[in-house]
């Protein structure tokens, strides 16, 4: 009866109850029971909701007890099995919970009810399991419907005696399978229950990570696409000492985890293994010990938008403002949280290996891709408290040529670490834009772009933290820069360029600010310098500064002691390229190299150094010695040899035609530099030499210039005071070629090219004291001339002029440009064939003007040499003869007396010049007037005049006198002669003759005379004797003596001396009837009486009578010629027979009529003419 009647009554008040406690319907299958066995099953029991969606199910439940054992005063289950139970949790829109919908009454009347504490009887438990369980969970709160199942849920527990624990093998077990193939598998021995003392292990595993993932998805924008996690552990636990609770051999693995954007389909987060082995944790001593942590193959992908927005950080952001409850979560949370100690973890091992990280970066334009291609840390000892020492290593490549590694220690609570890093082949350009975009940022322009560079380093370090202060301290570091390269941006054209830049041995000591790095070396650095057509250079505005307020801040922090024990370039260059010049040429500085040693910041440290350079390819720069920064001193060497000056012609020929054959320049030295109020600040001393220099004329490859050696010795350079003093000077073997081209243009003049512009000069007057006070002070004790020599031509003049000068040797003392410095000059040389020249003298360098006496003299010139000048000048050839000069320059206080001596000997003139241009000057005079009877010429040619007047010219002022000089000769040549004889020869030019005779009377013979002298020593001196006579003087005196013939005839007269006495008025009266009849006179008389009477009366009669009678008288032409011919003849008598002058030196001239003197006397004029 036991067997039905107990089921029956059983299933339906079992139904009735439940349905009365919950807000469910109820099935149940079947009940039986047996009562021999005691044991109770339901099958096929389910619980639904009003809308028949089963909440709750299970195929059997078997319960069997053993009764008798209450008897024992225990209660002992031999088995409780359910099989098959399914729940069915569903969490509605509305966030509610349809198991809690339907149990929601029975929880609440469990709660009300009151509670008393009972004893528990003892429980024997054999077996209570559940077999084949399971748990399906719907989501409708999200937006995609989230289900998910836990299967084949296994629970046992078995062999339990609450009475005798430590005599049974309690034992616990739960095991599941998750419903993406995962499981749970939690597993516990239970030693005793007071105290409760437990141990156990608890597995985990799950399939795929996307199931759990998808629950939290709307909440992140990341879907996991894939992945495994799973985990293990082992776990005690003891009520009586609860800080023994420990769960250790925990071992967690996360594997092929995939993670990408929501609603993506590019993987952004890749993980192959994140694994943590034999964990132990103590949970409440805090204390956690980890053996090893590892994570393989993470690969992460990231991105920087245009906007400047990373996609993780939209990843990772939170859609909703509310936690999984639906509650809305405080932002603003002000809640104080409660301080506890710290947990004591310690990881032994720490292992991250082969992470990539790949980094676009958008917002820089070009966009960047940085990518990690693999990065390994391994950490030991890693502590949260950081008070032990830390070991780790990191290697790590980027970007596929970046490959770093670093390795060392740390102790974080007091930082502590010591690390020794290197990293090689970080190519800087690879990040070229965020310099491009940070130059944007700090400068007004730009125009640089890096292209090469590759930067690596090796840093030892050691970072320390002092109370407050951090200390960063670099033991040891290695730093080089290669294969760097820098253009210019707008031209893409080079600008500076080094093979390798390496930092050896730095120490620093941010502590004690001390840096000291043992060598710098840069290598073969070469600098691109470009002047382009312009003449603006490439250099130029690289870098424009924003205009920026500069705040001056004081600071009293003691600065850096920096020490570089070596400083090396080597193989270095400099090429320039001129784009500015007709055509482009390059110049290169090559072979650069210097060595600076013990730099030092500290004052009065000395630093050596040594450097040389190499100028294309022929000239080498050496320099040497020692400097100190502060105070500012220098003492060292310098040397160039053998500099090609050819270099230059690019130049001198953009501006001029000027070409440099061949030079080569050397120079050496030392030099000092210290500030000093005893001595000069700087102090150079040097020798110069410059050797077989070649200055052609490019238009027609002729040389200008030759030059074998110019050498000075001790050139001795000071500033402050100022001064350059020069020992001597050397000049040898030199050549120098002037010519004047037909336009009268010298050569040197035509050097420069013409450049079609205006150029607007403004003149400024500088005060000549203020002008004084800034000359800097230069002197050159000895200038030493040999083995000159010089052509000179003049094509401007009819005649072409060329001379050579050569053998030229002298010296110089004393040139300087200091006040009262006097120079003093001896030079000669051979001119031509025979000629020689000598200017010797003295001058005041300073100011020429203010003393000069300088002599230059001039032997044995071959005058036909000159021709073209005497053509140009003259109009006269010179066919032969010898010119001897002795000029003379006496300046003093601007006044110039010059004596110009000049002396020629055996001149022969040429022919005359037929040119329209050319005035034709009677020189052959001139000089037949100064040449004596040796052939000699000598004239004393004095010129005076004040320097400092505006309109003088010395050139100008010679010809001046030369042209009065000329003038002189031809307007007055006796004069002339007079003056260079020394007598005074003004009145020789004529001889003076009585009215109507040719008698030469004493004076005039003394005339005579003097001339003769002066024939004798001009041998081509001749005399021309014209034939004078007057009309009216001449005619009266013979008119006179033929009257006074007549009357010595009339009146018997025999002394004619005594014919005054005869001319009796009668015998005039008688003379002058006989002639014109006898009235003719009695008018005369009547006109006299008018005003005469007695004795006035008749003289003035007699003498009216005297004048008729003499015109009355008759005298021919014939007669006045023969007279005049008389007197030329009586002088030309006189000078050949008396005088022994030769025939041919005299000439007579025609007869010719000339005035009468006011003297009444006839002037015979002697003409010089030149045979």
């Amino acid at each position: 009866m036991g067997f039905f009647l107990i089921p029956y009554l059983l299933k339906s008040q079992v139904i009735k109850t439940i349905q009365e406690n919950t807000n469910t319907f109820v099935n149940i299958k079947n009940i039986s029971f047996n009562p021999f066995a005691f044991s109770l099953e339901l099958e096929g029991v389910s619980l639904s909701d009003d809308l028949n969606e089963t909440l709750v199910s299970f195929a059997s439940l078997d319960i069997n007890v053993e009764p008798t054992s209450l008897v024992l005063g225990a209660l002992k289950i031999k088995n409780i099995t359910l099989i098959k139970p399914k729940i069915f949790v569903i969490c509605n829109k509305d966030k509610s919970i349809n198991l809690l919908n339907s149990f929601t009454s029975a929880l609440a009347e469990d709660n009300n009810t009151d509670t008393e504490k009972t004893a528990l009887p003892r429980v024997i438990i054999q077996k209570i399991e559940i077999v084949e369980g399971g748990v399906e969970y719907k989501d409708y709160t999200r937006k995609d419907l989230f289900v998910f199942s836990f299967n084949n849920i296994g629970f046992s527990l078995k062999n339990i005696d609450t009475a005798d624990m430590q005599s049974t093998d309690a034992q616990v077990r739960f095991y599941s399978t998750l419903g993406d193939g995962g499981f749970v598998d939690f597993h516990s021995n239970i030693h005793s229950l007071e105290p409760f003392i437990v141990t156990g292990s608890l597995e985990f595993e799950a399939s795929k990570l996307y199931t759990q993932w998808k629950y939290l998805k709307e909440q992140l924008n990341l879907e996991v696409a894939d992945g495994k996690i799973s985990f293990d552990t082992e776990y005690s636990f003891n009520s009586a000492d609860i800080n023994a609770t420990t769960i250790k051999n925990l071992n967690l693995s996360l594997q092929r985890l995939r993670i990408i954007p929501k609603d993506g389909y590019k993987d952004v987060l890749n993980l192959d293994l994140l694994y943590v082995k034999d964990v132990e944790i103590k949970l409440f001593k805090q204390n956690v010990e980890v053996q090893k942590i590892g994570l393989k193959g993470l690969r992460v992908k990231a991105k920087r938008s245009k906007d400047k927005s990373i996609d993780w950080l939209s990843f990772i952001k939170i859609n909703s403002n509310t936690n999984e409850s639906g509650q809305e979560i405080d932002k603003n949370n002000t809640r104080k949280e409660t301080v506890s100690e710290p947990w004591n973890v310690l990881i032994q091992d720490l292992a991250l290996e082969k992470i990539q990280l790949n980094f676009i970066d958008e917002a820089i334009q070009p966009s960047v891709t940085s990518s990690v291609n693999e990065l390994n840390i391994y950490v030991q000892n890693l502590t949260l408290s950081g008070k032990e020492s830390m070991p780790y290593k990191l290697d790590i490549q980027v970007n596929n040529d970046l490959k770093c590694s670093s390795e060392g220690k740390i102790i974080h609570q007091n930082l502590d670490m010591d690390s020794l890093t290197s990293c090689k082949g970080f190519d800087v350009t690879h990040y070229g834009p965020y310099i491009q975009a940070f130059a944007k940022e700090v400068v007004l322009k730009h125009d640089l772009r890096l292209k090469s560079g590759v930067v690596g380093f090796v840093l030892q370090s050691k970072v320390k933290q002092v109370e407050d202060t951090i200390s960063f301290v670099v033991t040891d570091a290695n730093i080089s820069v290669e294969n760097f390269l820098l253009v210019k941006k707008s031209k893409r054209e080079k600008l500076i360029a080094f093979k390798n830049f390496n930092t050896t041995g730095v120490h620093l000591n941010t502590l004690t600010k001390s840096l000291k790095v043992k060598k710098v070396l840069l290598k073969e650095l070469n600098v691109y310098a470009h002047r382009y057509k312009n003449k603006s250079l490439n250099l130029d505005n690289l870098l424009v500064p924003k205009k920026v307020k500069t705040v001056v801040k004081s600071s009293k922090e003691e600065p850096y002691h920096l020490v570089l024990g070596e400083f090396f370039l080597s193989n270095s260059s400099l090429t320039f390229k001129d784009s500015s010049l007709q055509k482009t040429k390059k110049q290169k500085i090559d072979r650069l190299h210097l060595h600076v040693y013990n730099l030092d910041s500290k004052k009065r440290s000395w630093s050596t150094y040594r450097g040389g350079l190499r100028l294309n390819k022929k000239g080498n720069l050496y320099v040497n010695g020692k400097v100190c920064h502060t105070p500012l001193k220098q003492i060292g060497r310098f040397e160039l040899k053998d500099l090609n000056l050819q270099f230059l012609n690019d130049y001198l020929q953009e501006s001029s035609y000027l070409n440099v054959g061949e030079g080569k320049l050397s120079f050496k030295g030392k030099s000092s530099y210290a500030p000093s109020l005893s001595s000069p600040d700087l102090q150079v001393s040097s020798s110069f030499e410059l050797n077989s220099l070649t200055l052609n004329d490019v238009r027609k490859d002729s040389p200008l210039l030759v030059l074998d050696k110019l050498q000075t010795k001790s050139i001795t350079l000071e500033l402050s005071p100022n001064r350059l003093y020069i020992d001597e000077v050397n000049i040898e073997n030199f050549y120098v070629e002037a010519k004047i081209d037909e336009n009268k243009t010298i050569n040197f003049a035509k050097l420069a090219k013409t450049k079609e512009e205006t150029t607007e000069v403004v003149e400024e007057k500088v005060k000549l004291e203020e002008s004084d006070k800034n000359v800097f002070p230069i002197k050159i004790l000895k200038v030493n001339i040999s083995s000159g020599s010089a052509k000179f031509s003049d094509y401007s003049i009819p005649i072409k002029f060329s001379t050579y000068i050569h053998n030229l040797d002298g010296v110089i003392y004393a040139i300087s440009n200091i006040e009262s410095e006097t120079t003093y000059i001896n030079i000669a040389g051979d001119v031509d064939e025979y000629g020689s020249a000598k200017l010797e003298g003295s001058i005041e360098g300073s100011n020429p003007k203010s003393y000069t006496d300088l002599n230059l003299n001039f032997q044995n010139l071959e005058l036909n040499s000159l021709s073209g000048y005497s053509a140009s000048f003259a109009g006269h050839e010179i066919d032969s003869g010898k010119l001897y000069l002795d000029l003379g320059y006496d300046i003093l206080n601007s006044e110039l007396k010059g004596s110009n001596n000049i002396m020629m000997k055996n001149v022969v003139l040429g022919n005359e010049v037929e040119d329209e241009n050319v005035t034709v000057l009677p020189i052959g005079f001139v000089l037949g007037l100064l040449e004596d009877s040796d052939g000699v010429i000598d004239i004393k040619m004095p010129i005076e005049g004040n320097v400092d007047e505006p309109d003088f010219k010395y050139g100008t002022l010679v010809l001046k006198t030369i042209g009065g000089l000329i003038s002189k000769a031809v307007m007055s040549p006796f004069k002339f002669l007079g003056a260079a004889m020394g007598i005074d020869a003004e009145k020789l030019e004529y001889i003076y003759f009585e009215p109507g005779t040719s008698i030469v009377t004493p004076p005039e013979r003394e005339k005579l005379d003097q001339i003769s002298k002066m024939m004798l020593k001009k041998p081509k001196i001749s005399l021309k004797l014209t034939a004078p006579y007057t009309e009216i003087y001449d005619k009266q005196a013979l008119q006179i003596s033929k009257l006074i013939d007549l009357v010595m005839q009339k009146s018997g007269l025999k002394n004619r001396k005594e014919h005054k006495n005869a001319m009796t008025t009668n015998l005039l009266v008688d003379i002058y009837e006989e002639v014109k009849g006898g009235d003719s006179l009695d008018k005369v008389r009547v006109e006299l009486e008018k005003e005469y009477e007695g004795e006035v009366l008749e003289r003035k009669y007699n003498q009216l009578l005297t004048v008729l009678c003499r015109d009355i008288q008759t005298v021919t032409t014939g007669e006045l010629h023969a007279l005049a011919n008389k007197r030329a003849l009586n002088i030309y008598n006189y000078l050949s027979e008396d005088k022994s002058m030769a025939t041919n030196r005299l000439s007579k001239g025609e007869v010719v009529v000339v005035e009468g003197m006011a003297n009444e006397v006839v002037a015979l004029h002697l003409e010089i003419q030149i045979k």
